[in-house]
């Protein structure tokens, strides 16, 4: 009887899962975490998983943290620094990562990765969404899979992950599979807002990671009538008159702006 009770509720909180997917965005993957904080900030998201290529793996790996302040430093600190490529960008985050993070920090019940695979002697690719990770390396190594450009991240045409030739998952449109049923609640790309400035500083010789950071945090602001209805529910919370997390912050303007 009591195996029965407990197979009903395990049934109906999966059951009860909200989808959010976080499609490719390359560097605009940065204004894409402004947006991702700002629904950490104003909503419960208990009961969601998430689904991610490429840019919108590492959102949703930095959605599942437990440590969602530190995760926020490790990023912004990004900033600091220039890098030769998009591989030494992707290095960099994950020696953080795996410094300063332990497998329990995540919740990753939640995090779906997709990897696009080149399987041997076949020649199209197949969509794999990781799941069963086994490690913190494996994690991040799958993120870095997920958003390997051929040629552009480091020079080669394929990143080896688990000893397979993968590509970024954003090879194909969706990050799930038709057997996994997924009814997406909420899809997060780089262009929901149409914001044409963040044009000017997603490339890796002119990343702004603050400003794409603050960009994507007050569009959110700016458009959060239309998040309401996403993840609005009984159990939400909001922050009264929050317009700009303490750690977030323009270096060029003192105000939000709010039009």
């Amino acid at each position: 009887m009591i195996r029965y009770i407990l197979l009903c509720y395990i049934l109906i909180t999966c059951s009860a899962l909200k989808t959010m997917v976080l499609k490719p965005g390359g560097l605009k993957g940065f204004y894409m975490v402004g947006i991702s904080k700002y629904i950490r900030d104003h909503y419960d998201l208990s009961n969601w998983q998430y689904y991610g290529a490429s840019a919108g793996a590492w959102n949703a790996l930095y959605l599942s943290c437990k440590k969602e302040e530190m995760f926020m430093q490790q990023i912004q600190e990004l900033g600091q620094f220039s890098y030769n490529d998009l591989y030494d960008l992707e290095r960099t985050m994950k020696k953080r990562i795996v410094t300063n993070f332990e497998m329990n920090d995540f919740q990753l019940s939640r995090l779906h990765i997709c990897v696009s695979v080149k399987p041997n002697w076949f020649p199209l690719l197949r969509k794999h969404i990781i799941k069963d990770f086994e490690n913190l390396d494996d994690v991040v190594e799958s993120c870095i899979a997920s958003s390997h450009l051929p040629f552009v991240s480091n020079g080669d045409f394929f990143y080896n992950y688990r000893n397979k030739k993968c590509l970024d998952g954003g090879a194909f449109r969706l990050p799930y599979r038709k057997r996994d049923k997924i009814h997406p609640d909420f899809i997060l790309c780089p262009d929901s807002w149409k914001n044409t400035k963040i044009n000017d500083m997603n490339r890796i010789y002119n990343m702004d990671v603050q400003q794409l950071i603050y960009n994507g945090y007050n569009d959110a602001h700016r458009n959060r009538e239309r998040l309401d209805e996403c993840f609005s529910s009984p159990t939400r919370y909001r922050r009264p008159n929050l317009v700009i997390a303490p750690r977030i912050h323009n270096p060029h303007e003192n105000q939000i702006d709010d039009s």
